[in-house]
């Protein structure tokens, strides 16, 4: 799912799912954002106008569980957190 703003007039702009400290996601007044949610969430787009007055509009995406996914049960690396940048994990 990509997200898409453009706000014009604003003091300050945010991004987050509803639920989180919004003044902890900060985003620039254009942009973009990808996210891939494991469950419906909703997502909000917080603008504090340059009036001081406030702005949030909601958009819930909504995510239907696909029966019989494949379910990762683990994961690990070898050796331990010792994968350099640009280093395969694969073998």
């Amino acid at each position: 799912m990509t997200f898409n703003w453009n706000v014009v007039g604003a003091r300050a702009v945010y991004f987050f799912q509803r639920g989180q400290n919004w003044q902890n996601f900060p985003v620039p007044a254009s942009g973009t954002r990808s996210e891939c949610p494991p469950e419906t969430t909703v997502y909000q787009l917080r603008v504090d106008r340059l009036d001081n007055t406030v702005e949030v509009r909601d958009i819930t995406v909504f995510v239907q569980p696909v029966v019989g996914a494949p379910v990762i049960h683990r994961f690990t690396v070898t050796p331990a957190d010792q994968v350099a940048l640009g280093q395969s994990a694969l073998r």
